[in-house]
């Protein structure tokens, strides 16, 4: 009999591979892919040891996860032999510890200095102006990032886990907090960024508006800086909380 007629799963992009038509009821098997970081490759030949696979089930449609649309089994590309830990390059496992030490002196000094030119420009009133006062918040934005920063390095991932290479977390734990922290981290770094916007804006007019109420202008200042970041967080939690809520 012919398989040209037969069933088969069609061709699909998984957004790290591209698998081609296979058969109703068979596996799809293709090496793992060697550009992506963390996935298995060997150190002498430009081609991965290990295999990715995709099922193809008897209907003629491809595998899908009870979380996702579609799945691929990535389980032996995670560090050699099977083995369900990410593979770690040599490289990195040397110097990890000592540029992470680097990362927290810098962040640690950083965050004391905006701590003492914070107080400085609050106490003295000398120091009370529009340019001040988008400076304070400025500042206090990167504290509140570096102060995120740590904590997130900090936190421990006790509750993910591994399910034929699909990273998950534990149905039996709650993790409203980690989802909340997160939340707030991405926002803290957009307000970071939008007060940078803030400055850059303020010293535009300043140039091109030779009447500038400063007092007036102060308050969409804020609402810019701290409000508008939510425009894009909001989106992103929706989309999350419906597409991929498994993190």
């Amino acid at each position: 009999m012919s398989t040209f007629n037969e069933s088969q799963c069609v061709r699909i992009w998984d957004n790290i591979m591209c698998w081609p038509p296979t058969p109703a009821g068979q596996l799809a098997v293709l090496p793992c892919p060697s550009h992506i970081r963390n996935m298995d490759y060997s150190q002498h030949f430009m081609f991965s040891l290990e295999n990715a696979s995709r099922q193809c089930m008897d209907n003629g449609t491809w595998f899908v996860h009870p979380n996702h649309s579609s799945w691929t089994n990535f389980s032996q590309c995670a560090g050699s032999g099977g083995n369900k830990h990410f593979s770690v390059p040599p490289l990195y496992e040397k110097y990890a510890e000592s540029v992470q030490f680097m990362c927290n002196i810098g962040y640690g000094l950083s965050l004391g200095s905006l701590v003492i030119a914070v107080t400085i420009m609050v106490h003295f009133k000398k120091l009370h102006c529009a340019r001040n006062f988008i400076h304070i918040n400025l500042f206090v934005s990167f504290i509140l990032r570096a102060t995120m920063t740590f904590i997130r390095d900090k936190l421990k991932f006790g509750d993910l886990i591994n399910e034929n290479g699909f990273i998950r977390f534990r149905d039996d734990v709650i993790r409203w907090e980690c989802r909340l922290f997160f939340t707030l981290y991405n926002y803290i770094l957009a307000a970071s960024y939008m007060w940078i916007f803030v400055e850059a804006l303020y010293l535009q007019i300043l140039i091109s508006v030779s009447v500038f109420m400063e007092k007036n202008r102060i308050k969409w200042f804020m609402l810019l800086g701290w409000l508008f970041p939510l425009t894009s967080i909001l989106p992103w939690v929706l989309v999350r909380i419906l597409e991929y809520n498994e993190l």
